[in-house]
């Protein structure tokens, strides 16, 4: 009940502002991002609409409509928002990112790639860019997906699916040691992780050393 309250109160408060000021794109969008917090999708769709006509040089509201469009099924209309704020702002971390993700999910795996290049090279700390041409160099070039997923969990050292991700292609390229100390560091950092001490232990046992084998799974059960 407190939680609806407060919801009945945020979303008054952005009306009462937009009544105050109907040309405030900022408003506008402001309350779509309320509404696609609250899955109201559609609702969301008309207020980053209204932001942009109000100032159509604000990439945000694109960009933050792109994710509603993909929540409602819509990726054509989410792709064109991408490309329209990339038209506004070639180098938008935010919408190449986006972009990059949205056209690996549609298929669309060679722009997706030149997509999350962009993204990477306006923001060479970004580890979602890093680990996803990662993943998408491993289907054509193992080796120099590698690299990029060793990057990313570089960039990234607390993020245990980065690791195991890294671990899992290294091994499946025949660089097991390399694999079994990504793992190691891994579970240090994240005991709660379970996928790396399966794909740990299944190692040591292709390895013939059954008792470290035994020692990972003892641990995971713990």
């Amino acid at each position: 009940e407190q939680q609806r309250r407060s919801l009945v109160e945020a979303t008054d408060a952005f009306r009462l502002a937009m009544r105050a000021r109907p040309d405030d794109h900022a408003s506008h969008y402001n309350l779509g991002n309320f509404h696609g917090q609250g899955g109201e999708y559609d609702t969301a769709t008309a207020c980053y609409e209204t932001a942009t006509k109000l100032q159509p040089n604000d990439i945000a509201p694109r960009v933050n409509a792109s994710l509603v469009y993909n929540a409602l099924g819509r990726n054509k209309q989410a792709e064109k928002s991408l490309r329209d704020a990339l038209r506004i702002e070639p180098a938008s971390v935010a919408a190449n990112l986006n972009l990059g993700l949205l056209l690996a999910e549609m298929g669309n795996f060679h722009e997706a790639e030149l997509a999350l290049r962009n993204a990477f090279d306006a923001d060479q700390k970004n580890a979602v860019a890093a680990y996803n041409i990662g993943m998408l160099r491993t289907r054509s070039d193992i080796g120099e997906g590698i690299n990029w997923l060793r990057r990313a969990s570089d960039l990234r050292p607390n993020e245990p699916k980065y690791a195991y991700t890294l671990a899992f292609y290294l091994h499946e390229n025949g660089g097991d040691d390399e694999a079994v100390r990504v793992l190691r560091r891994t579970l240090e950092r994240s005991p709660a992780s379970g996928d790396p001490y399966t794909l740990l232990g299944q190692i040591y046992e292709m390895r013939g050393n059954r008792s470290a084998a035994v020692t990972v799974y003892r641990q995971a059960a713990e």
